[in-house]
């Protein structure tokens, strides 16, 4: 019985999950040289209301450089 319960109250909260935006990055096919300064935008769909968010975006260092979100 404690399964089931338990169950129910995870399926519960996982439909929270489902309705949440999404944020998708769709970088360009970028090309620079050595020292450019390049811009990739991101797109948000579904983006009204929202107190806060949290997301990571992971490159190589050894290859690109972050400077600053504008």
């Amino acid at each position: 019985m404690k399964q089931l319960v338990a169950l129910a109250v995870g399926l519960v909260f996982s439909f929270g999950l489902l309705a949440q935006p999404t944020i998708v990055f769709q970088p360009q096919n970028i090309t620079g040289n050595n020292g450019d300064i390049i811009t990739v935008d991101v797109v948000v769909n579904n983006f009204t209301d929202i107190v806060s968010m949290q997301y990571s975006t992971n490159w190589n260092p050894a290859a690109i450089e972050f400077q600053e979100i504008v």
